[in-house]
């Protein structure tokens, strides 16, 4: 079960009314496990494939904003292994959708991203990168 929470001086509260009734649900002073996750930001998302695009653009090395963030993923070893039924080993990239990374996770990738991109964008500084995709989302 995933439940939506807030935090507040006194703790954590319930977040909507899906966490409300399944937190009726527990007892009082029964324990449970929680993993804490941070939501994704959409904004932080756009904010990601701005980047991208902009790389693309600016380079024309790629043929879509798709096809240069599987390069990137390749290039940061974001990937999974995988053997095939003949033993052949294969990269396959992982996923950066919302389901499978929290806010935080998704930062550090972003980070990375800027590095790798002025690595296999031709050496474009990490602080114009920066810079210019902040000017598109801020134009936008």
């Amino acid at each position: 079960m995933e439940l939506m929470l807030v935090r507040t001086p006194n703790g954590f509260k319930a977040a909507d009314e899906a966490a409300i009734e399944a937190m009726r649900k527990l007892a009082q002073g029964e324990v449970v496990r929680v993993e804490l996750r941070r939501p994704r930001n959409p904004q932080f998302h756009r904010k990601f494939f701005a980047l991208l695009q902009l790389v693309r653009d600016a380079t024309d090395q790629w043929p879509t904003v798709e096809a240069l963030l599987v390069a990137l993923k390749f290039h940061m070893g974001w990937v999974e292994h995988f053997r095939l039924a003949d033993g052949t080993e294969v990269q396959v990239p992982r996923s950066i959708s919302f389901g499978s990374m929290d806010d935080m996770e998704f930062t550090r990738f972003y980070d990375g991203s800027l590095r790798a991109l002025a690595e296999i964008a031709g050496g474009i500084p990490e602080n114009h990168l920066r810079v210019a995709v902040m000017e598109e989302i801020n134009r936008g």
